[in-house]
């Protein structure tokens, strides 16, 4: 019995170690950022990671539209107030089309609330499933328009696992033999 509860502990201290290790934030080179440093610059500034050591962090700044050139920044870590790392680009379709829908149905029961109770009129689901139905419809068309990117929140200490060097890339090796 003890051997078992002891074990058991075991586990749950390696479970709990392995849990803190699989959490721990490794940056690369290459990851999508938004770096706020105030005193470095009064806006965020989004780009890509395109070098890294322990002093400073060098990211390629996105440009504005029809910009071809290249413009890289460094910035030092102290500087650093805020960094997030970009989860990519979402839409929103889905989001929107029940907003709509919500508000649509809404808005039909207070049209059939409004309506004449004396005049010969549609039931109130008539009312409400056609606002549904409209308003779904603009919201899912107002959601093709509006995507958001998604920003995972990182700690000021995460350039202990900056990867240094380009981007990682697969290699491929090839072997001839001759008989």
């Amino acid at each position: 019995m003890r051997l078992r509860t002891t074990a058991l502990a075991a586990l749950a201290l390696l479970l709990i170690a392995s849990a803190s290790v699989a959490s721990t934030v490794r940056l690369s080179v290459g990851d999508r950022v938004r770096i706020t440093a105030r005193s470095v610059a009064p806006k965020p500034m989004i780009g890509r990671i395109v070098y890294g050591d322990l002093l400073q962090v060098t990211i390629a700044l996105d440009g504005g539209k029809g910009d071809s050139a290249e413009v890289t920044r460094g910035v030092a870590w102290e500087s650093i107030d805020q960094i997030q790392r970009s989860l990519g680009k979402r839409s929103s379709v889905r989001r929107t089309a029940l907003e709509g829908a919500a508000v649509g149905f809404a808005l039909g029961a207070l049209f059939h609330a409004a309506a004449d109770d004396d005049a010969d009129h549609p039931s109130f689901l008539t009312y409400s499933l056609g606002g549904a139905a409209a308003f779904g419809i603009l919201g899912a068309s107002l959601g093709l328009y509006l995507s958001n990117e998604k920003w995972e929140q990182l700690p000021l200490d995460s350039r202990v696992g900056l990867r240094f060097g380009a981007p990682s890339t697969s290699l491929a090796l090839g072997i001839r033999t001759h008989f």
